[in-house]
């Protein structure tokens, strides 16, 4: 009986199949990252309306006002005791609700972000989160502050009732900063709450959608965490593009989420650098707020 010999693939075959295996992954890769953004989208979204929905709760239960403190000074610091309002009249306990999941540097669980104002010190590595329910409601509200990846438009006020923010935008358009819900004269197109789109100075001395090294989070790692934009887009700005005199660097953003008073939520595409569908509106410590 004589030897029966398999044939094997030629090297021709082999690159031929490893040819298609690239070809379909170079298909298949960027739909699933397509997907993976959407469904971004999707969990942020759902964050922004179960917000909402605190917030609107807790106002229809006391004379309309939204439940906002001194402690904190720029849009996205919030008091601890602002947040457990939210999340009482929200019906939610998760701290993720506070965090949009295309923020690739902030999270839940770590104290920088959720008791930033309790820490002291340099801290490279994430903190575990303290107790909470020991602090007088006094220090919750005045003193303590989380830094959260959401904005929110609502008035500041100091110990002395006095509102801290400023009453006109970048823009020269009246700012809509919300006391109480029953002022509203246009809920469905007044922002509550957002997306944190923003861009600032960098070390690389550019105006940067991705790495801002100004305010409390790049002090408070030493340089080892960066503020940016929650939802980033993978196109980037040419070497050197400026636009009014300012240079941007790196990925664009996308876009956001938005909250409206009326409680829906939608998302605004951020557009082309020279006509954007969203606009530069607000200021602190040289860092530039979207939306």
């Amino acid at each position: 009986m004589g030897r029966t010999h398999k044939k094997g693939f030629t090297l021709i075959e082999l690159l031929v199949v490893i040819a298609i295996i690239a070809l379909l992954l170079s298909i298949v890769i960027p739909a699933l990252n397509r997907a993976k953004t959407y469904a971004q989208r999707i969990v942020c979204g759902n964050n922004l309306r179960q917000q909402a929905l605190g917030l609107t709760l807790y106002a229809e239960q006391n004379d309309y006002r939204l439940p906002w403190t001194a402690a904190g000074f720029w849009l996205w610091d919030v008091s601890f005791w602002s947040t457990e309002q939210i999340q009482e009249f929200g019906g939610f306990k998760e701290r993720g609700t506070f965090f949009c999941p295309g923020n690739r540097d902030a999270n839940p669980d770590d104290a920088r972000y959720w008791q930033f104002s309790r820490l002291t010190g340099t801290y490279t590595e994430p903190q575990p989160i303290q107790d909470e329910s020991t602090l007088p409601k006094n220090q919750k509200m005045y003193t303590f502050y989380r830094v959260l990846p959401y904005v929110y438009l609502i008035q500041k006020y100091n110990q002395q009732g006095v509102g801290t923010l400023t009453d006109t935008l970048v823009t020269g358009e009246k700012a809509k900063w919300i006391t109480k819900l029953s002022e509203v004269r246009n809920a469905g197109s007044t922002e509550m709450v957002i997306d944190a789109v923003l861009a600032g100075p960098s070390q690389l001395g550019a105006l940067a959608f991705f790495e801002i090294t100004a305010g409390g989070i790049d002090e408070l790692s030493g340089g080892t965490l960066r503020d940016h934009t929650n939802h980033r887009s993978r196109q980037t700005y040419p070497e050197g593009f400026v636009i009014n005199g300012s240079r941007y660097y790196g990925p664009k953003p996308e876009g956001g989420n938005i909250a409206f008073a009326d409680g829906h939520v939608s998302w605004r595409a951020f557009g082309n650098a020279n006509d954007p569908d969203m606009w530069w509106r607000y200021t602190t410590g040289g860092i530039r707020f979207w939306w």
